[in-house]
């Protein structure tokens, strides 16, 4: 019989064709977010002021999470994300509520 592919799920992501398992699909890395099945890239760079753990399969962009709202109960599949840390900057493609450091003195 013929068959069917199978798509990665959310969260993770192949690059290369003719994967016979979702099992050889890779988790979206740190910095990153992968909110759609069957993705061939990395997915979508984490926006600044949030930041997306390994394996984000929700979204890369804070609108998506209450201000405040704790990481782990961010979104729907657990801590993928959130908010930098009040004090911290969080550029593009951050992977840690405090990764670009402390916000600049005045």
């Amino acid at each position: 019989g013929t068959s069917v592919p199978t798509a990665c799920p959310s969260g993770t992501y192949s690059s290369f064709p003719g994967e016979g398992s979702s099992n050889t699909c890779d988790d979206c890395p740190d910095g990153s977010a992968c909110p759609f099945e069957g993705r061939s890239s990395a997915g979508q760079e984490c926006e600044p002021g949030f930041f997306c753990l390994e394996g984000n399969s929700i979204s890369a962009s804070p609108m998506d999470c209450a201000y405040g709202t704790p990481v782990e109960n961010c979104t729907l599949d657990g801590a993928a994300g959130g908010f930098c840390d009040a004090g911290y900057v969080c550029d593009a493609g951050s992977s840690s509520p405090q990764e670009g450091g402390l916000c600049p003195a005045n």
